[in-house]
């Protein structure tokens, strides 16, 4: 938290199709520069997802498309304009400089935020632990992070028992 209970803004440069994940279910992608030099962010979510800037005033309740690929919704900002994510996440484009942007976010302590490279690394990290510590102690391996199966690739996601068939 920042001077007077602001959250700080963290500023990150990123590349077209750079993404930034911001909690546990947005994702937002840089998507390139357009011809007014405005920046292009892509905003997808399994969740809730609600966008307000200058130009768009979207409230989604129901993701659309598929839990691996949600629909992404594009904004187009300016340098120093603002896009509010679900009322409590400002994303700022702070420059633009070629093909690159930098981005400012602002969010609640509760709400982190990575480069989707960094979170990757960070997964497969847990992942690689869990099993080194499974064959120490013989202990079955856990559930891997919802999204990611045991080899790092992407994971259906998990069902309730209602959803199995019976059994005969």
């Amino acid at each position: 938290m920042g001077f007077g209970g602001k959250p700080e803004l963290l500023v990150l440069t990123r590349k077209p199709g750079e993404r930034v994940l911001i909690g546990p279910s947005i994702r937002m992608e840089f998507v390139g520069v357009d011809a007014e030099h405005q920046a292009r962010l892509g905003f997808s979510s399994t969740q809730h997802l609600k966008l307000v800037s200058p130009d768009i005033s979207l409230d989604c309740d129901m993701p659309s498309g598929s839990p691996d690929e949600p629909v992404k919704h594009e904004v187009a900002l300016a340098v120093d304009q603002k896009v509010k994510v679900n009322d409590v996440i400002e994303v700022t484009v702070v420059a633009v400089k070629g093909e690159q942007v930098r981005i400012g976010l602002e969010a609640p302590d509760e709400i982190y935020i990575f480069r989707e490279e960094v979170h990757a690394e960070i997964l497969q990290e847990s992942i690689q632990v869990a099993q080194k510590e499974s064959e120490l102690t013989g202990d079955e391996l856990p559930r891997p992070p919802f999204g990611l199966a045991q080899g790092g690739e992407p994971a259906e996601p998990p069902r309730d028992i209602e959803d199995e068939p019976p059994a005969d």
